[in-house]
């Protein structure tokens, strides 16, 4: 008996300090908060808006977009460029990023202005016949990995472009076709 109420005490005694760690990594945490305006790609009719919270290692993301491609997987990735304190950016001009001259800013040419997956925000949903993705979804994470949030974009992909051999619409699910620029929210924002 003395035992358990050893054991008992030190229990109790170690609740508090579990309990801080909680609020400093957990859900407990103080809530940043980020929103995006999803504007159109390579000729899509892609767009929407990104709502993000980070508090500890909680990461909720809410994004409702509309002129998806439907009936279509839809990835939607968190990137940045690889010194963290330069601002990621939506491409501005297809002709400014087109390095290979198919009319296309592809993933690889768009990476000098938003840079690389930081996060992929898994699992990608499909998108009904509408066209429409009302998605939310918390993950835990590493903050390290995407801070700071207000230097990153938010990049939907998937959608069709003519293959120029065939002049056919193929699906390409890699190709951007919305992006957001992240700014952080103020607390009168919310």
């Amino acid at each position: 008996m003395r035992k358990i109420l050893s054991v008992l005490a030190l229990l109790l005694a170690v609740a508090p300090a579990c309990g801080e760690a909680e609020a400093e990594g957990g859900r407990n945490a103080k809530a940043q908060r980020f929103a995006g305006e999803l504007e159109p790609l390579n000729g899509s009719e892609a767009r929407g808006t990104t709502r993000l919270s980070l508090a500890g290692n909680h990461l909720t993301v809410d994004i409702e977009a509309s002129g998806l491609q439907p009936n279509r997987i839809h990835e939607q990735h968190i990137q940045g460029l690889v010194v963290a304190n330069e601002d990621a950016t939506c491409p501005r001009s297809i002709e400014d990023e087109d390095r290979d001259g198919d009319g296309l800013v592809d993933l690889k040419e768009g990476m000098s202005a938003f840079g690389r997956s930081l996060r992929a925000l898994e699992p990608f949903p499909t998108v009904g016949p509408s066209g429409r993705l009302d998605y939310d979804l918390t993950q835990t994470v590493d903050p390290e990995e995407l801070e700071p949030l207000e230097n990153r974009v938010l990049v939907l992909r998937g959608g069709s472009a003519d293959n120029n051999e065939e002049r056919r619409a193929e699906y390409l699910p890699d190709l951007p076709v919305a992006c957001g620029e992240l700014r952080r929210l103020e607390d009168e924002d919310e």
